[in-house]
């Protein structure tokens, strides 16, 4: 009886050793495969859009029409969409990646000021951020928004100057184009 206890002794810790191997194996290829994947920043990471958020365009638009950090923008959204009892650190990191909901939209812009329905009462072939707003664009045809750029300006009596603040890229847009699904003004 001593003899098959220790056999099954013997074999189970030598299966211990096997298993206690073969994970510091796996872990050991872990940390090289992490050693030798590209890192993104948190930052970067708020730029993709995910789920049904919008990724960071609506904050950095808010961002570039008030002069406030981005960050600032996505702590006070944070705060308010956090009724899941998270941490402040967690519900922060989620609005980093997750974006703004659609449905939070108006109310996230009307805690700076801005309301709907953006009307530009600047001169013609200006270019300043004293008549700023905000667009909300369709970019994939279904009718609702998912990408928000700022106005700067009026280019002429048809079109605005626009500004991505998310892509860092300026343009026109047409006052009538049909991708314009919303606006925000002051």
């Amino acid at each position: 009886m001593n003899i098959i206890i220790f056999y099954i002794c013997d074999n189970f810790i030598n299966h211990l050793k096997h298993l206690l191997f073969m994970t510091k194996k796996v872990r050991l290829a872990f940390e090289m495969l992490e050693s030798e994947m590209e890192k993104i920043s948190g930052e970067e990471l708020s730029g993709f859009k995910g789920g049904d958020g919008w990724g960071d365009c609506v904050f950095q638009s808010i961002s570039f029409a008030t002069g406030l950090s981005v960050s600032q923008i996505q702590q006070a959204y944070a705060d308010h969409i956090n009724t899941y009892g998270w941490s402040s650190q967690t519900a922060y990191n989620y609005v980093g990646i997750q974006g703004v909901s659609g449905s939070d939209v108006a109310w996230l812009m009307s805690q700076y000021g801005l309301s709907s329905g953006y009307y530009s009462t600047g001169g013609y072939n200006t270019s300043s951020s004293g008549d700023a707003g905000i667009l909300l664009i369709d970019l994939d045809g279904n009718g609702t928004p998912d990408h928000a750029i700022n106005v700067t300006g009026n280019a002429n009596s048809t079109g605005y100057y626009t500004y991505d603040a998310q892509s860092s890229s300026g343009g026109t847009i047409s006052m009538n184009d049909p991708r314009i699904v919303g606006s925000y003004g002051f």
